[in-house]
């Protein structure tokens, strides 16, 4: 039993070693790409397009409490976004962007830092499920980075900011590969809340139908 701990615990530590590689790189990269370092945080990257609307509706956190009313746009009654149902499946990325606001104080930086946050988060969710599937370190390290790095996150950019956060995609492939290889997963039984992977997945879902409908489609379509 002590041996098997220890041997946890070096697994434990060779992944976070990873990862924190993993992370630095994906910072590099996304700092000599992007000119991080001419960027004015405060100034949103883009004005184009819906990007526009991903301002309003983040200023509208930062001012109102949340996005559905905001009353000095839309006269003569004010703005109100109850029947805009597409937002009700981002409130995950919403409540980051909720704690964003709390800790800046300024819907101009959450934007930016919510996207540019985008890039390391990406890459360690996507390494750690590699290694998970046993794929080699380095094409897991620069398959993470590749993913990470995609122009699909380039050209939606924070004009379609939600699409551009994908990071919950690796684990979705994650939960499809094991529910076709282990059959406890998701049984039914009474023993189904003491199975650790049960609860992760359960969580994961939950998180999931709550950061997009596309990517809940996604994830559907590969499950059917």
């Amino acid at each position: 039993m002590k041996e098997e701990n220890r041997l946890n615990i070096l697994k434990t530590r060779n992944i976070l070693q990873e990862l924190g590689m993993v992370f630095v790189t994906t910072v590099f990269f996304t700092v000599i790409i992007l000119k991080v370092y001419k960027i004015n945080l405060r100034l949103p990257l883009n004005y184009d397009g819906d990007a526009l609307f991903s301002g309003y509706v983040i200023k509208t956190i930062h001012e109102y409490g949340w996005w559905f009313q905001n009353s000095t746009i839309g006269m003569p009654f004010g703005a109100t976004l109850y029947d805009f149902s597409s937002f009700n499946f981002e409130s995950f990325n919403f409540l980051i962007i909720k704690i964003l606001v709390f800790i800046l104080k300024d819907w101009g930086k959450v934007i930016n830092i919510f996207y540019l946050s985008l890039f390391p988060i990406t890459a360690i969710m996507s390494h750690y499920v590699m290694r998970k599937l046993k794929i080699n370190f380095y094409i897991s390290f620069l398959g993470s980075i590749y993913y990470t790095f995609l122009n699909y996150r380039f050209t939606r950019g924070i004009n379609h900011l939600f699409l551009s956060a994908y990071y919950l995609i690796p684990l979705v492939v994650l939960l499809c590969y094991i529910l076709y290889t282990d059959e406890m997963v998701f049984k039914i039984d009474k023993n189904f809340f003491k199975n650790k992977r049960n609860i992760f997945f359960l969580f994961l879902l939950i998180f999931l139908s709550l950061s997009g409908i596309y990517y809940v489609f996604f994830l559907c379509f590969f499950i059917f």
